[in-house]
């Protein structure tokens, strides 16, 4: 996924909102991305649980994705506390 910027054109250095704007946009861009991430990582985690009864499923995976998940839950959590 493409992902742009757009700040005002003619915005000196020196100016705070210029820069506050700036820094909002890469924010919110990067929230994003991560909550994309997170939700990719919720359905990989939905579908391999319910694929547990198929022979060949391994436990490891399955696992190591859900640990994925708890890191990203806590990293979640801070962001919504700020």
């Amino acid at each position: 996924m493409l992902r742009c910027i757009q700040v005002a054109q003619g915005a000196s250095l020196d100016d705070p909102t210029a820069w506050a704007e700036f820094s909002n946009k890469v924010k919110e861009g990067i929230i994003s991305t991560f909550d994309s991430n997170v939700t990719l990582y919720e359905e990989n985690v939905r579908k391999a649980d319910s694929q547990r009864q198929l022979e060949g499923w391994h436990f490891l995976p399955f696992f190591l994705q859900k640990v994925s998940i708890s890191r990203f839950a806590r990293f979640r959590d801070i962001r919504v506390q700020r």
